[in-house]
């Protein structure tokens, strides 16, 4: 059983513009939340190339290629076999 650890870590990013681009400088950041404390504190992200082009691959292939496929999915389940018989053979 994982620990009860009482820290929340958390990040945001935010664009000015309606559009997909790269956010803007000082416009992200993340930080921690102790939340039996109430103590907050702000983490500050000096490297944007390792963990941030992973993060952009990532955000990518997730809106170009899982959410059609999610959207496609139910309109297609007579591939498997139909939803009941998909179902039955894996709960029954």
């Amino acid at each position: 059983m994982p620990s009860q650890d009482p820290v929340i870590r958390y990040s945001w990013a935010t664009h000015f513009a309606d559009s997909l681009g790269q956010h803007p400088v000082n416009w992200y950041g993340g930080g921690f939340l102790d939340v039996v404390s109430g103590s907050a504190s702000e983490v500050t992200i000096g490297n944007r190339n390792g963990d941030m082009v992973t993060h952009g691959v990532l955000m990518t292939v997730a809106w170009a290629l899982l959410l059609p496929l999610g959207l496609l999915a139910p309109a297609h389940r007579w591939a498997g076999g139909g939803a009941r018989r998909v179902a039955s053979r894996r709960w029954g």
